[in-house]
């Protein structure tokens, strides 16, 4: 277990020192939030205006901006669906998703209060930018930061998606959004650090815990609550394509205000992604389907 735990932690070597074969996350931007210089990166569609709306694309805990393209090919999406995609970096390679745990959270980063200062700065230098959309989406500590994001900035995040990340606990007891804005979630039921069901979030090999999240369900029927959605979901499978050890299940309520992805068998992983550590530490990658593809047409819609 000790020797999982240790793979675990090279993740963030792993996801950080590679780069994408294809394109990159842009150049280096600096801003400063509350007296805090904080980095971005901001990728344009290749030959492109600069019209579509911003995305903020969040890396997990140990990430880093330019690691998660590299380990999701965002940037192939954005140039075919004209989106505008910012790679913001966590301090201390964190967020400050209300769990209390992060180096961000201890160190009470107001990490709201920078994204949606990154949002405003990325406008301003592409005026061009769509104003009436901007979504977030995220992995693992990013995706609940960006849960974080669809229950405080609802006035300005049309839309969310979260792979392998539930809404903290704490952030869905407060969560009251004058808008709330469209969810997608995709979790994996064999993930070993983000527990589908739901729980505390604890550390393989130590039993450190992180939080609590509300589970894969919970988070999803959270989301359709309070977007006033009536009945139960209307649930549906994916064609299993290739033999990788997953299928996945989907849960849609209200036409597709929110939907989940349940891959069963899946881990902490990104589906269609790279495999950044062997499946006996982190658990498979699902194939049936590519995580960004669906995220790029759900914020499409």
């Amino acid at each position: 277990m000790r020797r999982m735990l240790a793979l675990l932690l090279c993740a963030a070597t792993v996801l950080t020192s590679c780069r994408p074969a294809h394109g990159s996350a842009g150049a280096e931007h600096r801003i400063t939030v509350a007296g805090v210089t904080r980095t971005y990166r901001v990728h344009i569609p290749a030959g492109g205006s600069g019209a579509g709306p911003v995305v903020l694309a969040l890396h997990g805990a140990l990430g880093t901006g330019e690691g998660l393209e590299a380990l999701t090919g965002l940037d192939r999406v954005a140039d075919e669906r004209g989106l505008i995609l910012v790679y913001p970096d966590g301090f201390d390679r964190s967020w400050a998703d209300g769990r209390g745990v992060s180096p961000a959270d201890k160190a009470h980063m107001d990490d709201v209060a920078f994204l949606a200062a990154v949002l405003d700065a990325v406008r301003r230098d592409h005026p061009a930018a769509d104003r009436s959309r901007a979504f977030v989406l995220g992995m693992s500590n990013g995706a609940m930061m960006a849960h974080r994001l669809g229950c405080e900035l609802s006035d300005r995040i049309t839309a969310v998606a979260a792979v392998a990340g539930g809404i903290p606990a704490t952030v869905a007891m407060g969560c009251h959004p004058a808008r709330p804005p469209r969810m997608l979630d995709i979790q994996g039921t064999a993930d070993p650090l983000v527990p589908y069901t739901g729980g505390e979030v604890t550390v393989p090999g130590t039993g450190q815990q992180r939080g609590e999240l509300l589970s894969a369900s919970d988070t999803a029927t959270h989301w359709a609550r309070l977007a006033g959605c009536a009945g139960p979901p209307t649930a549906a499978a994916l064609p299993d394509r290739v033999d990788d050890g997953t299928t996945t299940g989907t849960l849609t309520w209200c036409a597709g205000q929110v939907e989940l992805y349940a891959v069963t068998g899946g881990g902490h992983t990104w589906p269609g992604g790279v495999q950044y550590l062997p499946a006996v530490v982190v658990g498979p990658t699902a194939r049936d389907f590519d995580a960004s593809q669906v995220i790029g047409a759900f914020f499409a819609r």
